[in-house]
This record gives C-alpha cells, sequence and structure tokens, in this order.
C-alpha cells in the first residue's frame, strides 16, 4: 500500500487531519486507532511529507489566485479558481482548510492585504471563523 492509499484509508475511517500552528496532526478517534495505527506507524514519515506536498501545492495555487492583478480579466479569475476547485477536491479536506487558513494568514502577513476581499486592513476570515466552519462541516 502507498502512502496516498493509506491516506485515503485512514481519512475514510474517520481520522481527522487537525490544523495545529506549525503542521496538521492526524486526530485518531479511539474507535478506529487500532485500525488505522499500523497503517500511520507504516507511513509516518511519507505521510508527513505528503500532507506537506499537498499544502505547499494548494498554497501556491492560492497565492497564485490571491495575486493576480485586479486588471486581469474574469477568464484569468475564472481559470485560477478552476485550478483551485480541482486541486481541493483532490486533497483531504482538512488539508484544504488547513492550508487555506495557514496560507491567507500568511499572505496577509507579509502584504497587509486580506486575500479574500483583496483591501489593505485585516483579515476577514479569521483563523477561529475558519475552525468554526470546518467543526460544522462547511
Amino acid at each position: 500500500m502507498t502512502a496516498l492509499e493509506a491516506l485515503d484509508t485512514i481519512v475514510k475511517a474517520g481520522v481527522r487531519i487537525i490544523p495545529g500552528p506549525d503542521r496538521p496532526r492526524l486526530g485518531v478517534p479511539s474507535t478506529v486507532r487500532e485500525q488505522v495505527k499500523p497503517l500511520v506507524h507504516a507511513h509516518r514519515e511519507e505521510l508527513r511529507r505528503l500532507i506537506g506536498e499537498h499544502s505547499r501545492i494548494l498554497e501556491a495555487a492560492y497565492r497564485a489566485f490571491w495575486s493576480l492583478p485586479e486588471t486581469s480579466g474574469a477568464e484569468t479569475f475564472s481559470t485560477a479558481y478552476r485550478e483551485i476547485a480541482l486541486l481541493e477536491t483532490r486533497i483531504a479536506p482538512d488539508i484544504s482548510w488547513w492550508t487555506l487558513r495557514a496560507s491567507a494568514t500568511a499572505y496577509h502577513a507579509e502584504t497587509g492585504i486580506c486575500p479574500f476581499c483583496r483591501e489593505r486592513g485585516p483579515l476577514h476570515l479569521l483563523a477561529e471563523q475558519v475552525e468554526m466552519e470546518f467543526q460544522n462541516g462547511k
């Protein structure tokens, strides 16, 4: 079994990828702990690499979208957004949420611009809001 297959199996078993300050961690419910423990141990480093790789690719897509000039045509925005949507469907939702929160916070810290409203000022999608939406399954 590859690390990608292991990640798919453990996510389908109910393991959550929980956002953390530096990197995501796995939240394993006690009901499936014994079932997924061998997979996690057998692929630990590969899983970390895979989650990190997915996060970096998705973050690059977010940043490319947020960095588009306002004068870009609708087709340019649409193409960039479709790329993000495609990547998000290939990645576990937990990784997508963690990556969105982490990259939006970093982008805002670097530029002072909210990536969501594209205006200088506060970040409009706060980490707590993302976490609440994630916890509520949105």
